[in-house]
């Protein structure tokens, strides 16, 4: 087994059914659970959490297991101040996303392995977003937490693999070899 994944299901924990994408959100309350009403909701989750880049465009991970996960957590929290932050994710299901264009993205973190899972989902208008927003809540989606806990297990499955962002660059990778 992988990294860890026979003693840290972190998919099976969150009732994620792998293959399926992951989006980072910035925090729990952006999955807005207080708002007025349903389309309140939606307008407010496009706007926030499907927000565009300047290219029209959001970041997705594609994971097919829990070390795809935890590789994809540390290589974000690599930009951040330290590695071990709670990070929340929204699965989306490939299916979820049949209206929206998604393409292989170049992510240039340490790790080699959640490079090779980002992804670019580009919206050309912006009801797409408001209708992939409502797919997900009728589907009674909900953000999912990787605490700090979470993330210092991960560190010591990306150790013992020798993953790029926790032991530096020298020497290969266990997912390079």
């Amino acid at each position: 087994m992988k990294g860890g994944e026979a003693d840290s299901d972190i998919c099976k924990r969150w009732g994620f059914t792998p293959p399926c994408y992951v989006r980072k959100i910035p925090r729990r309350g952006a999955w807005f659970p207080e708002a007025q009403s349903e389309e309140d909701r939606i307008k407010k989750i496009a706007e926030v959490v499907f927000s565009l880049d300047d290219d029209l465009t959001f970041s997705l991970f594609h994971v097919e297991n829990s070390t795809d996960i935890e590789r994809v957590s540390l290589a974000i929290n690599s930009t951040r101040s330290k590695l071990d932050e709670d990070i929340f994710y929204i699965e989306i299901k490939t299916a979820e996303l049949h209206e929206i264009q998604v393409d292989k993205a170049t992510a240039e973190t340490a790790c080699t392995r959640a490079n090779d899972r980002h992804w670019n989902a580009r919206i050309d208008e912006r009801g797409k977003s408001e209708r992939l927003a409502r797919v997900l809540l009728q589907a009674n989606r909900e953000p999912k937490k990787l605490t700090g806990a979470m993330a210092r297990v991960a560190i010591e499955h990306a150790r013992a693999d020798r993953c790029h962002v926790v032991v530096g660059p020298d020497g290969p990778c266990k997912c390079e070899t």
